[in-house]
C-alpha cells in the first residue's frame, strides 16, 4: 500500500526507456549527429591491423634472436640447403682428371656400383695391387683398407714392404677411433703402421640429425691422428693446403648433352673415376697407366661395405655415397680451392634484421593493388640472389628465416600504415571532450 500521490517505488522498463529516448530528443540535431558520427568512427578503427602489426613484430624479434635454434627451421633450412646443392654445385661433363678410386672386393662399373660378384682380395694380392698402381707413377696412393689382425706373415710383410717401397706418397686411412678394438689387434695394426712408415689420416663420418653427410671430417681428430686421410691425399698435389673446418662444397658429374641432365645430376653419378681392383692385377689386361699416372688413387675397400650416407647431392635419387667417396669430395674441394661458408651469427642477425626493416618500409609505402606482385616478386629476388651468392662464392644465405622476415616485414608495415591511415582520417574527431559531445 502506498499513499495518494506519492512516487512509485518501481518504475517499469518502458517508462526508463521512454524517459531516455525523451533526453536524447533534447538534444540538438549537432549533438544527435555527434553522437552518430562517434559511434561510426569507433566502428571503422582497424583493430585487426594493429592486431597483425604487434604479431608480426613479435614474431620477428623472436625469430632473429632465436636465430637456428627451432627445429622446425632447422629441418627446413637443411631441406633448402640440399635443394641449393643439387641445382647450384659445381659441375664437372667428364670424370676428375686428378682423382680415381680403385675398387677392392666387388666388380664395378664407371657409373654405378654394384654388390654382386665380390672378389676377395687376400693381403698378397694387395701388395700386388700396390705394386701395380706404383709402377704407373701416381702422385699419391690413399690405402683405404681396413686389417684385421695378423693375417700370413709371409703375406703381411709382402704388404708392409710394397707400402713402404712404394716410389709415390703413401697416406694409410684409419676408421674409427679404436675403442672396439681389441688390444692384441691395436698392438699388431700399431706395429704394422710404423713398420711401413707412412702418415695415417683419419677416415670419418659426420652427419647431421637427419643423417646426411654435410661437413668435412677435418673437424674431427682421432686421439693420435690428428690429420683427415683427404688433408693428407690433397697435400700431395698441394703442400700448402690447410685444414677445412665447414662444409663441404661438392661436385657433381652432369651429362652435358641433355637439355636438363647438364643442369641436373638425375642419374646421381659420381664425378670419379672407378675402377676394378681385379682388373688391374689381371695379368691378361693391359694395365691402364694413362688412367693413374699423375693421379691421387683410393684404394679401398668402401664401396664393399655396409657403411653408405645421404648427401645433399642425391635429393633426386634418393641413392646413397661410401665414406671413400665423400673423401674423394672432400680432397677435390681442398685440391681446387672450393669452399662454402656462412655469415658469422652477429652478421646475420644484423643481415636478417636490414631485411625485416627494408620489408616494412615497402609494406608501408606500397600501394594496395601491389600487396601479392609486389610480395612475390621481392621473394624472387631473394631467391636469385642466394642463388647468385652460392654459386659465386660459395655463400649460403639463411633463406628460409630471410624469406619469414621479408613477410613478416611487410605484413607489419602494410598494417601500421592502415592504423596510420585510420588516425590521420578520424584522429582530429575522437576522442571528443565531455563537453562538445553534450
Amino acid at each position: 500500500m502506498r499513499g495518494k500521490g506519492s512516487e512509485p517505488r518501481f518504475r517499469r522498463p518502458v517508462n526508463l526507456l521512454a524517459e531516455k529516448r525523451d533526453e536524447a530528443m533534447a538534444y540538438s540535431p549537432l549533438q544527435r549527429s555527434t553522437t552518430t558520427t562517434l559511434t561510426a568512427v569507433a566502428d571503422t578503427f582497424p583493430r585487426w591491423s594493429v592486431l597483425s602489426a604487434v604479431a608480426a613484430v613479435l614474431a620477428s624479434f623472436a625469430m632473429l634472436l632465436s636465430g637456428h635454434g627451432s627445429l622446425i627451421l632447422q629441418g627446413l633450412e637443411q631441406r633448402v640447403d640440399d635443394f641449393r646443392t643439387a641445382f647450384f654445385s659445381d659441375r664437372i661433363a667428364g670424370d676428375h682428371p686428378k682423382i680415381v678410386i680403385v675398387s677392392v672386393g666387388e666388380n664395378v662399373s664407371p657409373t654405378r656400383v654394384t654388390l654382386e660378384k665380390k672378389v676377395d682380395f687376400d693381403r698378397g694380392q694387395l701388395a700386388r695391387l700396390i705394386d701395380a698402381i706404383d709402377d704407373s707413377a701416381p702422385v699419391a696412393i690413399g690405402f683405404d683398407v681396413p686389417l684385421a689382425g695378423a693375417g700370413d706373415p709371409a703375406k703381411d710383410q709382402a704388404l708392409q714392404r710394397s707400402l713402404r717401397e712404394a716410389k709415390g706418397r703413401v697416406v694409410l686411412g684409419i676408421r674409427g677411433s679404436g675403442a672396439d678394438v681389441i688390444a692384441e689387434r691395436r698392438v699388431w695394426l700399431d706395429r704394422f703402421i710404423a713398420g711401413t712408415g707412412r702418415p695415417t689420416g683419419h677416415i670419418t663420418t659426420l652427419y647431421d640429425g637427419a643423417r646426411a653427410v654435410r661437413v668435412d671430417s677435418g673437424v674431427q681428430a682421432i686421439g693420435a691422428v690428428p690429420d683427415s686421410f683427404s688433408l693428407l691425399m690433397a697435400r700431395a698435389l698441394r703442400p700448402t693446403v690447410e685444414r677445412d673446418f665447414g662444409n663441404i662444397s661438392w661436385l657433381q658429374k652432369v651429362d652435358d648433352s641433355g637439355l636438363f641432365s647438364r643442369f641436373l645430376n638425375l642419374d646421381s653419378q659420381s664425378p670419379f673415376l672407378v675402377l676394378s681392383a681385379a682388373s688391374l692385377i689381371d695379368n691378361t689386361k693391359p694395365l691402364p697407366t694413362s688412367q693413374l699416372r699423375g693421379r691421387l688413387v683410393l684404394v679401398t675397400t668402401g664401396l664393399a661395405e655396409m657403411e653408405w650416407h645421404r648427401t645433399p647431392l642425391t635429393i633426386w635419387t634418393g641413392e646413397t655415397y661410401a665414406p671413400i667417396q665423400i673423401q674423394a669430395q672432400a680432397i677435390a674441394q681442398l685440391l681446387e680451392g672450393r669452399s662454402t661458408s656462412a655469415m658469422s651469427p652477429r652478421g646475420l642477425r644484423m643481415g636478417l634484421f636490414t631485411l625485416a626493416c627494408l620489408a616494412g618500409l615497402i609494406g608501408w609505402y606500397r600501394g594496395p593493388g601491389w600487396h601479392i606482385p609486389g610480395t612475390l616478386l621481392a621473394l624472387g629476388i631473394i631467391l636469385a640472389l642466394d642463388a647468385m651468392l652460392y654459386s659465386s662464392y660459395g655463400l649460403t644465405l639463411p633463406l628460409v628465416p630471410a624469406l619469414l622476415l621479408w613477410l613478416l616485414g611487410e605484413i607489419a608495415g602494410r598494417n601500421l600504415r592502415r592504423v596510420l591511415g585510420w588516425e590521420e582520417r578520424y584522429g582530429h574527431r575522437w576522442p571528443l571532450p565531455e563537453a562538445e559531445a553534450r
